[in-house]
């Protein structure tokens, strides 16, 4: 069973600070505990995430490729970009980005 605390180091380099995967066992974890909780490794600290506001916006559209290479349909990517540490950004596979304001603490 997945797990619904997911910890990200940061990432330095990329176009993101932090990055952590949804896959199918982690939305039904989700969607079972009625929250994910995203802990960034290096400080601590830690967003909680509503499954009623996270859930719809992990669409089929929005599945990326990681993960297909293991058998999987794909992962959906949640990101947080430097310019904006308030918020997660759901990544668009073939469908634009969504974002969500996020509380740290």
């Amino acid at each position: 069973m997945a797990s619904n605390l997911s910890i990200s180091k940061r990432y330095i380099g990329k176009p993101f600070l932090y990055w952590w995967d949804v896959w199918d066992g982690r939305k039904q974890a989700i969607r079972e505990e009625g929250e994910l909780v995203l802990v960034q490794r290096d400080t601590g600290k830690k967003a909680r995430i509503k499954a009623e506001s996270l859930v719809p916006l992990l669409t089929e559209r929005r599945r990326t490729s990681r993960g297909r290479s293991r058998g999987g349909r794909g992962n959906w990517g949640l990101y947080v970009r430097s310019a904006v540490m308030d918020e997660i950004e759901i990544a668009g596979g073939h469908e634009a980005p969504a974002r969500l304001a996020v509380v740290w603490s």
